[in-house]
Parts: structure tokens; sequence; C-alpha cells
């Protein structure tokens, strides 16, 4: 299940690099709204965990390792939990938003780097 989520991962963390082309974020964000039935059952499972830790591997790969003060793995694990809520909240219908809002969302995200 997490190796079928390997390109969610891949976008997302692109997304949260800030070379995110926009195209490509919506297009993952489309298929999730498109398979939320599927898609919230992982995000709410135990499996989270995992996913969040993963993602944040992969932001961190993204974005180039920095030694400062911030540290990227905590940052990465911040922006990691801060997309995976907005898209559990936005999924199960808590968060209404349009899919380019939520692409959007994810996107900005980048911003949390302080680059």
């Amino acid at each position: 299940m997490l190796a079928a989520m390997q390109p969610i991962v891949l976008a997302l963390a692109t997304a949260a690099s800030g070379r995110a082309a926009r195209p490509y974020v919506r297009t993952v964000v489309t298929h999730l709204w498109e398979r939320r039935s599927a898609v919230r059952p992982v995000i709410d499972s135990a499996a989270a965990a995992t996913l969040q830790r993963r993602l944040a591997r992969a932001i961190a790969r993204h974005g180039g390792e920095r030694d400062d003060a911030a540290g990227t793995p905590l940052l990465a694990t911040g922006i990691a939990a801060a997309q995976l809520a907005m898209l559990r909240s936005w999924l199960a219908g808590h968060a209404p938003a349009t899919i380019d809002a939520m692409t959007d969302c994810l996107i900005a995200c980048a911003r949390l780097r302080g680059d």
C-alpha cells in the first residue's frame, strides 16, 4: 500500500521543495480527490505515521540538506505533517476547498522552509 503511495509522496515532496510544476501537483490532488474514499482510510490508519516519515525523508531529499539552526529533518517533518493534515481534513470534507485551492496550499508549504 505504501509503495502505491510513492508517486503521491513524490508529488508532495516536490511541492514542498518550491520547485514543483503546479499542473503536476494539481494532477495528483485531482487523483486524490477522485479516489478520496480509498485514500481517507490510508491517511487515517496506523500506516499514516510511516507515510509521514517517508514524506518527510522525501521532502528533506528534495530540499537539500541544510545544517542551519532550523535543521532540515525537523522542518521536513513539520511540512509533511502539515501537508497530510490538510489533505486529511480536505478529503474528509472538514475543510472544503477547490482542487486549485488545495494545490496552492500544498505548494505554499514550501514557504515553511524559510528559503
